[in-house]
């Protein structure tokens, strides 16, 4: 029997990586990896206004800036209306509206007339992006029609004087229903129990001066839209002669309704306070169905029973409720 070497064992162990070595420059290089896609589809957005719901009076002019952007060459911008009813029911859907479009990215501004519809009626416009490859994307915005000043109102407004809003405290919200006149919690009741009939609530606890701020917990808990407050002033709003139509206008005319009263933050510096004030007129949007329906408040009198937050604060205030 042979001797087996360490030389044997070198040149053996050099052969087999020189096989290795060989075996490996053979297999085929690898295809290029294309990370992203070559048509990854247009895209649109509304950019102006900055809501995609506007409200406009019959025969307005108005105009919407769409954001197109693609990666391939676009080519068409379709527009569907659809007009639906006061109770949001599709009654008809007009003809598309087709415009050319082209280049990769571009800023269209889109001008329109508001049809001759009733009051309340509101128009959806479905902005289809579509592009060479037949590619597309969509978004909406709505056109609301606003009624007119003149216009006789859908609903009646029922008026009340001199009903009372206390200081919260203690975490203990006080409220007040507008349907009933409830000034919430009565004596000895659960405030948990109650607190889907509260349409407003007072929440200015732990101040040294009582300076109102209301919130609306029925709104809140029932999962609502939660922006439901514009404060404004006799200077811009005739609380005397309000009616369904007035108000409406006056809320979805303001900028930038709000989940408080007065709000936070808003585009009108005068209405960023630290809380009401006398002469206030406050505008809640109640219900949503089958329209929504508003409370508007005057605010006549802040009693702050000395200094720092007591149980006697309140406010005392003249309300007008529409009533569906």
């Amino acid at each position: 029997m042979g001797k087996f070497s360490f030389c044997n064992l070198t040149s053996l162990g050099v052969s087999g990586i020189l096989i290795s070595l060989i075996l490996v420059s053979c297999k085929p290089e690898p295809e290029p990896v294309d990370l992203l896609p070559v048509d990854m589809g247009p895209g649109i957005a509304v950019i102006q206004p900055t809501s995609t719901r506007v409200f406009h009076e019959a025969g307005e002019n108005g105009s919407v800036t769409l954001r197109l952007a693609d990666n391939e060459e676009l080519a068409l911008l379709r527009i569907i209306p659809e007009v639906y009813n006061q109770n949001d029911q599709l009654v008809s859907t007009e003809a598309n509206i087709d415009i050319p479009v082209s280049g990769r990215t571009q800023d269209y501004v889109y001008q329109y007339t508001v049809p001759n519809l009733d009051p309340f009626y509101k128009v959806r416009y479905t902005c289809h992006i579509i592009d060479l490859a037949g590619q597309s994307a969509a978004t909406t915005f709505w056109i609301s029609v606003m009624p007119g000043e003149s216009d006789p109102p859908v609903y009646e407004t029922l008026s009340y004087e001199n009903d009372t809003l206390y200081n919260s405290l203690q975490g203990s919200l006080y409220a007040f229903n507008f349907a009933g006149r409830q000034i919430l919690p009565a004596e000895g009741q659960d405030p948990s129990t109650i607190e889907l009939q509260m349409d407003i609530a007072e929440a200015s606890t732990g101040q040294v001066f009582w300076q109102p701020q209301l919130i609306s917990p029925n709104n809140t808990r029932r999962g609502n839209d939660s922006t439901v407050f514009v404060v404004t002033d006799a200077a811009h709003f005739n609380f005397d002669a309000a009616n369904y139509n007035t108000i409406f206008r006056a809320f979805f005319s303001d900028p930038a309704p709000s989940a408080t009263a007065p709000p936070t933050e808003h585009p009108i510096a005068s209405k960023n306070k630290a809380g009401l004030e006398v002469g206030d007129i406050v505008i809640v949007k109640l219900i949503q169905t089958p329209m929504p329906q508003f409370a508007v408040m005057y605010i006549k009198e802040l009693v702050d029973d000395g200094p720092g937050v007591a149980v006697s604060d309140q406010m005392i205030f003249d309300y007008k409720v529409t009533s569906p």
